[in-house]
């Protein structure tokens, strides 16, 4: 009996249908969890608990899934494999981009302010943690089980686009999704979408994309 559940509950992941129901559900729970800490005063967050949050809805499941069927966690999401070209890349890569925002900045305004003291709440959920939460899910995971039925280029675009719409959400509960500036919103967050899978297309390695997409938020964050 065990193990036809077994069986039964490997066949349904495996199913073409698992990618589509999970990220629905995870659009819709994470729509929910944004609307909670941006809308509604009464019941607003802590950052611990909003940490544990974004792992649990972003990351557990695609641990769970992977542990179901006996897969190996670090070598899936190619967590293992070049660490140490990973590591470089990424620490060169958001290093550019810190230079880039830098110069745009300077250049727009005249001036530029590196701004470090933000919390130590923010500085955990939205760059140190952000990299590895985002990239696990659609990096490590989704763009991976889309290469499993189409070509990279097709996999990587439809992840950027789906990474895209994520993060609609916050845009619109945070009165952000105002043109023209979302326009520009949306257009860097596809190309970082792109830029993070052919990323780890070159790399095979993860740690190039969460070290990166950590660099890339600490810019836009810190660098004003």
């Amino acid at each position: 009996m065990k193990n036809n559940v077994t069986t039964y509950i490997q066949k349904a992941y495996t199913s073409p249908f698992y990618l589509s129901i999970h990220l629905v559900l995870l659009f819709i729970i994470h729509s929910v969890y944004v609307y909670v800490y941006t809308v509604s005063s009464s019941l607003r967050i802590d950052y611990a608990l909003q940490i544990f949050l974004r792992i649990t809805i972003w990351t557990v499941p695609v641990l769970i899934y992977l542990m179901v069927l006996k897969i190996n966690i670090l070598d899936f999401l190619k967590l293992r494999q070049n660490l140490i070209k990973g590591i470089i890349w990424g620490i060169v890569i958001g290093l550019l981009v810190i230079l880039l925002q830098g110069i745009g900045i300077y250049f727009q305004n005249n001036n530029i302010t590196i701004k470090l003291n933000i919390g130590i709440g923010l500085w955990l959920k939205s760059i140190i943690l952000v990299g590895f939460s985002e990239e696990v899910l659609f990096r490590g995971f989704i763009l991976k089980k889309l290469r499993e039925n189409i070509s990279f280029g097709k996999s990587n675009i439809a992840q950027a686009l789906l990474f895209l719409l994520i993060h609609f959400p916050g845009w619109i509960l945070l009165n952000q999704f105002v043109y023209p500036n979302i326009i520009g919103n949306i257009a860097f967050i596809f190309i970082i979408g792109i830029l993070m899978g052919y990323i780890l297309k070159k790399t095979d390695s993860l740690w190039s994309c969460i070290i990166a997409h950590s660099f890339i938020n600490f810019a836009t964050i810190c660098i004003i």
